[in-house]
């Protein structure tokens, strides 16, 4: 796809695709580029993630101050930097110490329940779990809406 640079700043490249979508080179050698919806699309995702965890300390009566340990999992989860997430605000203001990430949670989560005493650690925790829809919540909207911006 052909570009044609707009605005060439040492270190910052603006440049227009086709499509007319601007965007900014991060990486020439990758050809990495950021454009307005990628910004978009993680204020949508950071919106999501945090107001259900806002829901959900609310209905549990928790502060961030209360949370000991907080494991972000899964393909995102996993190799997230603790300290952009906590400076972009996507996780409530909680101490960097409590915080870890484990690649692949759901498959040693799976490799446990092989185990009798694994299983019956998972009905346990079955029988005590309780589904929550986030979008039968109240607040759910406003705390989406509200933590949109990225910043903490």
């Amino acid at each position: 796809m052909p570009e044609v640079t707009l605005i060439y700043v040492p270190e910052i490249k603006i440049v227009q695709a086709d499509n007319s979508v601007f965007r900014i080179l991060i990486a020439k050698e990758e050809c990495i580029y950021l454009s307005q919806m990628d910004v978009r699309e993680l204020q949508k995702a950071k919106g999501a993630i945090r107001a259900a965890v806002d829901v959900l300390m609310e209905q549990l009566e928790l502060q961030p101050t209360d949370l000991e340990r907080v494991i972000l999992t899964g393909s995102f989860g996993g190799e997230v930097d603790i300290d952009a997430i906590l400076d972009l605000g996507l996780l409530p203001p909680v101490r960097k110490q409590v915080v870890e990430t484990v690649a692949n949670g759901a498959g040693f989560g799976a490799a446990m329940l092989l185990t009798e005493e694994g299983f019956a650690l998972g009905e346990l925790l079955a029988e005590k779990a309780s589904q929550v829809d986030l979008d039968q919540d109240a607040n759910f909207y406003d705390y989406y809406i509200a933590v949109m911006k990225l910043a903490p």
